[in-house]
């Protein structure tokens, strides 16, 4: 069996698994608890593989939004990601810690020049969509079903690609 997991460590983050025997989908604002659960179904399992979308602290928008707003959806957002990247370790699961533009570009998507943050987001979904028909695709687990597809695709071990345990 071949398991293949795309983490989006957002806000309102997701985890996607596509297996040969369909695709599950977790939640990560549902807990770490179950976010574990979810991941450890997946203990042993010999060829699986994950890709998650690489985080570094920056409180940006100040200009949109209130600065308290910022730093808990921040904090939030470097939270998932930091737990996330720790079950991935605990789980022996060989990941890649990819930026938003590497992911999204080897799954089609570009971001257009001054399109907005809400256009995009929904493109997303609808990318996810096509490439899930399957699949309930909703704005929260879209970009997780989108780097299970990237980590799919680049697992094939393609040139410049490794999938790595990174310390």
């Amino acid at each position: 069996s071949t398991v293949h997991i795309g983490i989006d460590p957002g806000e309102k983050g997701a985890a996607a698994a596509v297996t040969e025997s369909g695709i599950t989908v977790c939640s990560l604002s549902d807990g770490e608890e179950n976010t574990w659960a979810w991941l450890s179904q997946f203990l042993g399992v010999e060829n699986c593989c994950a890709a998650i979308e690489k985080q570094t602290p920056r409180p940006t928008w100040l200009e949109k939004q209130q600065k308290s707003t910022v730093l808990a959806s921040t904090c939030i957002l470097y939270g998932n990601y930091r737990s996330a990247r720790a079950m991935l370790l605990c789980a022996s699961i060989p990941f890649e810690d990819v930026s938003p533009k590497r992911w999204q570009k080897a799954v089609g998507m570009i971001h257009g020049k001054g399109e907005s943050y809400k256009d995009w987001k929904n493109r997303l979904k609808e990318r996810a969509a096509e490439l899930f028909p399957q699949v309930k695709v909703t704005l929260g687990n879209a970009d997780a079903l989108l780097l299970a597809k990237y980590c799919q695709k680049m697992s094939g071990y393609s040139p410049g690609f490794s999938l790595r345990k990174t310390p």
